[in-house]
């Protein structure tokens, strides 16, 4: 048996694998606070005002340094001129195996790739919570995980150099 088998290109190149082990949500809260006051009526002309806060989190697991925790918390205050609607409080997490990457694009597959998976399954969620709650589903807009990420880059360099 030869050694040429050894030194073909795919033996030389490391083993890369980005997947998803599990996702769940973590925190769920739905405070639907004046949901006894017909404050939405079909012929009301009126929008309500809704705040949204976003963050993501990431950590290793101890057990194994190949797996990651991506958490992202959604908060959400709907109002409607001075009367507060709902309250949304959701903490959603997935385990994440990664290997083999440089440690730029590791940290843009945490901050990034896993939270754009993760995304969908907390729109659905927001959106059955609030049909649930007696107002029309609210369907989140696409969030841009890289320019928060890029954004918290900046802050933090410039945090550092002051």
């Amino acid at each position: 048996m030869s050694n040429e088998s050894q030194n073909t290109p795919q033996a030389s190149m490391p083993q890369r694998a980005f997947r998803v082990v599990s996702q769940a949500i973590e925190d769920f809260s739905f405070e639907n606070i004046n949901f006894a006051k017909p404050i939405l009526r079909n012929d009301s002309k009126q929008v309500p005002e809704i705040s949204i806060g976003i963050n993501v989190k990431t950590s290793a697991l101890a057990e194994n340094p190949d797996l990651h925790i991506v958490n992202i918390t959604l908060k959400i205050n709907s109002k409607l001129a001075d009367t507060n609607l709902f309250i949304l409080e959701l903490s959603y997490g997935g385990i994440f195996e990664v290997i083999g990457f440089e440690e730029e694009i590791f940290l843009q597959i945490l901050n990034i790739q896993a939270p754009n998976l993760l995304f969908p399954f907390m729109r659905q969620i927001v959106a059955d919570a609030t049909a649930n709650g007696g107002y029309p589903p609210l369907y989140l807009e696409p969030i841009d995980f890289a320019g928060l990420y890029f954004q918290n880059q900046e802050t933090s360099k410039k945090q550092s150099a002051e």
